[in-house]
C-alpha cells in the first residue's frame, strides 16, 4: 500500500514541528521561572526566619525534615539544597521575577530598584547554573 503524500506535506511538516519545539522550551522556560521564584521566596523566609531566631537554631534542618515528610515524592528539600535556596535569595535580594515591561502584557510595570535584572538573564539560567 503506498502512502499518499499531498504537495507542502514537508512544509507542514516541518512547520508543525517548529511549532511543538517551540511551545516545549516556552514551557520549560515558564517552569523555570515559577522554580526559581519560589526557590527564591523560601529562601527569603528562611533567611528572615533565622534572623529572628538566631544562631543555632538549626531551622534548616527542621524544616528539611518536614518538607520531606510533606512532599514525600519531591525531591529538594535536603539541608544543603534549603541553604542554597537562602543562599540564592541573600546573593539576589531584589530578584524580580518579572518580564521585560515591553513583553508584560498584564501591564504591570517593574520596580526602579530591582530593573538592573529582568528576566531576561537570571531568571532563565536554571537552578544548577545559580548554585553553581
Amino acid at each position: 500500500m503506498k502512502e499518499i503524500v499531498f504537495e507542502g506535506y514537508g512544509f507542514l511538516l516541518n512547520d508543525l514541528k517548529e511549532k511543538i519545539s517551540s511551545a516545549k522550551i516556552r514551557a520549560t522556560n515558564a517552569v523555570n521561572v515559577e522554580l526559581l521564584q519560589a526557590y527564591w521566596e523560601v529562601g527569603q523566609m528562611i533567611a528572615s526566619q533565622e534572623g529572628k531566631a538566631g544562631w543555632g537554631t538549626k531551622i534548616v534542618e527542621r524544616l528539611s525534615k518536614d518538607l520531606k515528610l510533606s512532599f514525600n515524592d519531591a525531591q529538594g528539600f535536603s539541608p544543603r539544597n534549603l541553604r542554597y535556596m537562602r543562599d540564592f535569595y541573600g546573593a539576589y535580594p531584589h530578584f524580580p521575577f518579572l518580564q521585560v515591561p515591553l513583553a508584560n502584557s498584564s501591564g504591570i510595570s517593574v520596580d526602579n530598584t530591582a530593573a538592573s535584572i529582568l528576566q531576561g538573564p537570571l531568571a532563565k539560567l536554571s537552578w544548577y547554573s545559580h548554585i553553581t
